[in-house]
Formats: C-alpha cells, structure tokens, sequence
C-alpha cells in the first residue's frame, strides 16, 4: 500500500454511528496515554503529507497535537480540527474554508490573511492571535476565548462573536456587517474607524471600549453597558438603545441614532 492510501485511510473523516451515546466513564490512565499518542500521531501524519505534497483538505486532524508548525499558505479547507492544539501555529495566508474548529487552541496562532469562510470555531482558544486581515465571511466564534487578539483589516459579513471574551482585542479598521456580539465582553477592545453595519450589541458589557469613528448603522444595542467608553465621532444612524446604559462615556461628535430608554449618566457629549 503506498504511503498516500495509508494515510487516506488514516486520517479519513469517521463514519457517523447510529450508536446510542455511551455513558460518561472516567478516562482511565490508558485512555489518557491513547489519547496522547494519537495527539503526536496527528502530526506524524500531517508532517509526512506536506512532505510528500499531498493534499490536505478534508483531514480528520481532531485533537492533534499541531503546535508551531509552518502552515502558511496551505489549504485547509474542510478539515476537522476540533480540540486540536494549534498554539503558535503560523497560518498566513491559509484556507480554513468551511473548517471545524471547535474548542481548539490557537492561542498565540498567527492566521493573518487566512480564509475562514464558514469556518466553525464556537469555544475555541484565540487569546493572543492574529486575524489581520482574515476573511470571515459567516464564520462562527461563540464563546470563544479572544483576549488581546488582532483583528484588524479583517473583512466578513455575519460573522458570530456571541458570548466571548474579547477583552483588549483589536477590531480597528475591520470590516464586518451584520456582525453580533451579544452577550460578549469587550473590555478594553478597540473599533477604531471599523464599519460594522448592523452590529448586534445585545446584552454585551465593556469598560474603556474604543468606538472612536466607527460606523454601526442601524445596531441592534438593547441592554448593553457600556462604561468609559470612547464613542467621539461614532456613526451609527438608525441604531436603537432600549435598556442602555452608557456610563461615563465619551460622545463628542458621535451620532447615535434613537436613545430612546437608555441612560447616560456621566457622559460627555
């Protein structure tokens, strides 16, 4: 058997089971030390395709054990990456297209210029990452972990921020329509002169959050709090506040839309 057909039949997505799930049994020792080995087995596998130039699209890489390997550039699309260490990983100018990438830990992982095009990333570790520029077009991050991640530059309409933490996280200059972040922390995350059309703000919470010149017509802002927040010259006509509260926040220059219900207690308009 050539070296391709094992690792096709390797690493070759599961066949779903018709099973009834099993009931949760403590991992046993074994089990840990299985799981470990199949984690380095991933990457065996993985290394051994580029090398060989073949093609890596659609893998089953879930768990595997992938930190700081040089992926730029390389298509990805379709894999299946969930729970997979990803730290430190370079990514530029990959294609992740339509890849599942739950609960995997890419802290630290440069993915500047990546195509995440539907890419399912829900619970996953982003902290400290780089999204410059990324294209993120229905792509999905609830719950994800993203303190001081970069996203500026990044482009991509509907994209779900719901439920994370985005404390520090750069945003500047992104393009991102239709984008929610309900629910989600922002303190100290930066907008700055980012277009984000309407932005769902349900519910979200942020201290020092920057919104300074970005654009967010017709929002959706019910509940949010936000407090010491930078909004001067912020756009956002047709947005709607019912609930709001924007504390100490300032608003020079910033056109808000109907603030109908909201308060603004301390701020400077």
């Amino acid at each position: 058997m050539t070296l391709h057909a094992i690792l096709d039949e390797a690493t070759a997505p599961a066949t779903p089971s018709t099973a009834p799930a099993l009931p949760f049994v403590r991992s046993s020792p074994e089990r840990v030390l299985a799981r470990i080995e199949a984690a380095h087995t991933r990457r065996r596998e993985l290394e051994l395709l580029m090398k060989e130039g073949g093609d890596l699209r659609g893998r089953d890489l879930t768990g595997g054990d992938l930190r700081h390997l040089e992926l730029s550039g390389r298509d990805l699309s379709g894999c299946a990456l969930r729970a997979a260490n990803l730290e430190g990983v370079r990514l530029t100018g990959a294609r992740l297209v339509g890849a599942s990438l739950e609960g995997a830990n890419l802290a630290g992982a440069d993915l500047s210029g990546a195509d995440l095009t539907r890419a399912q990333l829900r619970r996953a570790m982003l902290g400290g990452a780089n999204l410059s520029g990324a294209l993120l077009d229905g792509a999905d991050f609830t719950s994800v972990h993203g303190a001081g991640a970069s996203l500026c530059g990044a482009r991509g309409r509907g994209v779900r921020f719901d439920r994370g933490t985005w404390s520090s996280a750069r945003f500047d200059g992104a393009e991102l329509p239709d984008a929610s972040f309900a629910h989600g922390l922002l303190d100290g995350a930066s907008f700055v002169e980012a277009f984000l059309d309407g932005l769902v703000l349900e519910h979200a919470r942020g201290k020092s959050v920057v919104l300074r010149g970005t654009r967010f017509p017709g929002a959706r802002a019910d509940h949010v709090q936000l407090e010491a927040c930078d909004l001067r010259g912020a756009c956002a006509p047709g947005a709607r506040w019912p609930g709001a509260a924007l504390l100490g926040c300032m608003l020079e220059g910033a056109e808000l839309g109907d603030m109908t219900g909201a308060s603004s207690q301390g701020s400077v308009p």
